[in-house]
């Protein structure tokens, strides 16, 4: 006996064919047919094939969905995510859900260091150093911003980073296999803990030298003005002395300037120049002092004449003498001028060695 359907050969007492499930006994009263079965056979595999292509169109747009949303929701969403995640290391999975981190929050720039990010470690040290040093005012507010901003944007910025290295890496040893890219990316990323010491121990010793030259220095010249406040207020006396005086010795014109110079040997002898003008000429008045006690000297008044004398070949030898020593006059104030404003200038440098011996006064200091 064979199957009515497919012609199986079947054994006389089976009903249904094993190969195609096909029913091969008498019909019953209900009118079931070949056509019959034939149809809800086909209508069987045509719900099938519809229920699999449904179920095929569905998860197909569950997974495009899935990756929209993991795309739009996932900073961290990388195509090499497997050679990231070698790279950071076994914080990955917290760098990639938290989004504030708490040890760049601590640490602040010494972490990034431990990460291996050291330019932007060192130069971040480096700023922290200069405002530690010269301004201390702000000093506060600076670690306060900064410490909250590192927080927050410190996983953001290191991702970035991370990501390019990776690029760069697989640029680098593109003839690497998978395998082999995993531990070039294990290798030179992660964490890195004593060049971090290092620097970091370099840093804080830079601050502490720093911090003790610019106190040393501070000191050294705040002692320097206060022993020179005294020398100041010594020449700027015999300096108005001096002008009160140059109307009794007949010195001409007004007062425009003068200089004041300590000896150096003695510190109690003193050379005093008051410069005065009149119709554009310029005099200078020659003043000496010694134990507190000013004696005048003379006066370049008389140069120009001498100076006429000696063109027409009529000068003596004691008027060349004369008009030698009033010019050297002339050439010492100029000599005290040059030389006060660079001890000013190594005063205001910081550079300045010894006290300050040559003083400059201006008319308002004199006549006030």
């Amino acid at each position: 006996m064979r199957c009515k359907k497919c012609g199986k050969v079947m054994r006389k007492e089976e009903l249904f064919c094993e190969a195609c499930g096909y029913y091969n006994g008498e019909k019953d009263s209900s009118g079931w047919d070949d056509d019959q079965e034939k149809s809800i056979d086909d209508d069987y595999e045509d719900f099938n094939t519809k229920e699999e292509s449904k179920e095929t169109e569905e998860f197909e747009e569950f997974n495009l969905k899935s990756n929209n949303n993991g795309t739009k929701s996932n900073k961290f969403n990388y195509e090499n995510e497997d050679l990231l995640e070698a790279f950071i290391g076994e914080d990955y999975k917290a760098i990639k859900k938290i989004p504030f981190n708490i040890f760049a929050f601590l640490l602040n720039w010494s972490y990034f260091l431990y990460r291996k990010l050291y330019i932007t470690g060192i130069i971040g040290l480096i700023i922290t150093g200069v405002i530690i040093v010269y301004f201390k005012k702000i000093l506060l507010t600076y670690c306060i911003a900064t410490v909250l901003i590192l927080g927050v944007c410190f996983n953001f910025y290191y991702v970035f980073i991370c990501k390019r290295k990776v690029e760069h890496l697989k640029k680098k040893y593109a003839d690497t296999d998978k395998f082999g890219l995993l531990n070039i990316c294990e290798e030179k990323g992660g964490v890195s803990l004593w060049p971090a010491l290092i620097i970091y121990f370099l840093f804080i010793v830079a601050i502490f030298f720093s911090q003790v030259s610019v106190s040393i220095n501070r000191e050294h010249n705040t002692k320097f003005w206060q022993e020179n406040s005294d020398n100041k207020a010594t020449c700027l006396s015999l300096v108005k002395t001096s002008y009160d005086s140059l109307e009794e010795y007949k010195v001409p014109g007004t007062v425009d300037e003068a200089v004041c110079k300590i000896s150096k040997a003695s510190f109690v002898e003193y050379d005093v120049y008051v410069k005065t003008t009149k119709k554009d000429k310029v005099y200078y008045a020659y003043y000496h002092a010694e134990n507190n006690k000013i004696i005048y000297k003379r006066n370049t008044s008389e140069i120009n004449a001498l100076e006429t004398r000696k063109a027409n070949g009529k000068i003596t030898e004691e008027e060349q003498t004369l008009l030698n020593s009033l010019k050297q006059i002339e050439n010492n104030y100029s000599d005290i001028s040059k030389q006060s404003k660079a001890e000013d200038e190594l005063i205001r440098t910081k550079k300045n060695k010894s006290e300050k011996l040559n003083y400059v006064f201006e008319k308002e200091e004199i006549i006030r």
